[in-house]
């Protein structure tokens, strides 16, 4: 009858935009997370990278640090490995910078390069810093280096060979904390550091669980974010001699009540 026929045209119609959406969902999906390998391995990370002659500096830098077993793990890792010639002026007796670099090129879970073929994207590093990978004129970058060989598929994750490493970048808080000369701004801001109980993860519906501390400082959290790097600052930092001609200057308008201390 008239009334059968139109309602297979209608099934028929609804099959074959399903057909397409998945088609197109799936097409999707592909081009966003799926990459061609340019090498496969049956080996875990780290020992594809110990197995390659032009990695062999990379490779003492992830023992040094006892990333070599991390790497060695079931959990899923992408690596950016920079080759033996940009690391020959490493000091790797120094164990806490040869930390930051290894730390500064190393990521969790599957970043191939397919992930920024068309749009730039900034990488959590296992230090917490934040690296641009992008897919540029001349080929795949990390953080402005060259990607000689992209997407090497290993059991345990992805690793693309650097030309160059990257190097560690301080943020502010950082920057403020290890040079030279910048004490007193060092001293002032770190002293407005209170570590204090988190009663909300000590108890458990009203019973003490375990000691969770939390470190609140009024200037990071209220004015500026100073160690989160997802934020841009300037800032014009006055040095010791600066700091104390100051303070020196506006310590005698400074007058506190008898219950805060009085007058120094």
């Amino acid at each position: 009858t008239m009334k059968i026929k139109k309602s297979i045209v209608q099934l028929l119609t609804v099959l074959s935009l399903v057909t397409f959406i998945t088609a197109c969902t799936n097409d999707a999906w592909d081009e966003h997370y799926s990459a061609v390998p340019s090498i496969k391995s049956e080996l875990n990370t780290f020992d594809y990278i110990k197995s390659q002659s032009n990695l062999t500096k990379f490779t003492q830098m992830l023992e040094l640090t006892g990333y070599d077993s991390i790497l060695s793990q079931s959990q899923t890792f992408t690596v950016w490995a920079p080759v033996d010639e940009s690391l020959t002026g490493v000091d790797m007796d120094n164990l806490p910078e040869v930390t930051k670099i290894v730390t500064n090129h190393i990521t969790r879970y599957s970043h191939p390069s397919s992930e920024v073929s068309k749009k730039a994207r900034n990488i959590t590093m296992l230090n917490s810093k934040l690296i641009e990978f992008k897919n540029s004129a001349t080929g795949f970058t990390f953080d402005s280096k060259a990607i000689t060989t992209p997407d090497i598929a290993t059991k345990n994750g992805i690793i693309h060979i650097l030309s160059q490493y990257v190097a560690y970048k301080r943020n502010f808080w950082e920057f403020i904390n290890e040079t030279p000369g910048l004490d007193s701004l060092k001293t002032y801001l770190n002293n407005m550091s209170i570590l204090e109980l988190d009663n909300d993860k000590s108890y458990e519906d009203g019973v003490f669980v375990d000691s969770i501390f939390k470190q609140t400082n009024f200037i990071l959290d209220y004015v500026a974010a100073l160690n989160v790097e997802d934020s841009i600052y300037t800032g014009i930092l006055p040095d010791n001699q600066a700091w104390i001609t100051a303070y020196n200057a506006y310590f005698p308008y400074f007058k506190t009540l008898p219950a805060e201390g009085g007058v120094a």
